[in-house]
């Protein structure tokens, strides 16, 4: 699989609230194992969406319960692997299944049977835009990962910035006020 652009904390800073977790009758202060799955968008050399879901804490109480399913849409049929974390025996394993959209709109739902989480797509001639209930990214067929954060939270943040812009003395953080400023109104503006 040749990837052409992915999901990750640089190019998709508020994706990286997008992942699932799973802890019912979990007593964490214990160190009891938890479910965490990550979600990744990316698209192949030739523009193929590509949904990457990386399975953490394979040992959690309830993972046989565990189901993930696509509810709705159409993915050309999807790849499982489980790897280790480490280089030692007996290192925690992670599973990896990757979707490969193919309908314009599709959901994948996730569930221990106590939380569902839904994963949301929306596919065009242009690009693939992908929601959770917290987040949502684009991967652009020209453009790559856009990042879509949070209008609101995009807002409140404006308001600081503009706020501190007034009351700050020098050029040097005027500068920087103004390109967080710019940078937050181009992600308002295509939402």
């Amino acid at each position: 699989m040749n990837i052409k652009c992915l999901t990750n904390f640089k190019n998709a800073s508020s994706w990286q609230n997008a992942s699932f977790e799973f802890d019912q009758d979990v007593a964490r202060s214990r160190n009891q194992t938890f479910l965490t799955v990550n979600p990744k968008v990316g698209l192949q050399e030739d523009n193929q969406p590509v949904l990457i879901l990386e399975l953490y804490g394979l040992r959690y109480k309830h993972f046989k319960n565990f189901k993930i399913e696509l509810k709705n849409g159409e993915s050309k049929p999807a790849q499982e692997e489980t790897y280790s974390v480490g280089n030692l025996i007996g290192s925690e394993t992670f599973k990896e299944m990757t979707f490969f959209p193919t309908s314009p709109e599709g959901i994948i739902t996730l569930s221990d049977g106590f939380a569902t989480y839904e994963l949301k797509w929306s596919l065009s001639d242009e690009q693939i835009l992908v929601t959770t209930d917290k987040c949502q990214v684009i991967a652009h067929f020209e453009q790559g990962i856009i990042d879509l954060p949070d209008y609101h939270e995009n807002q409140k943040m404006l308001d600081m910035y503009f706020a501190y812009k007034e009351i700050t003395k020098g050029h040097e953080a005027s500068n920087f006020f103004d390109d967080q400023i710019a940078k937050l109104l181009k992600q308002n503006s295509m939402q």
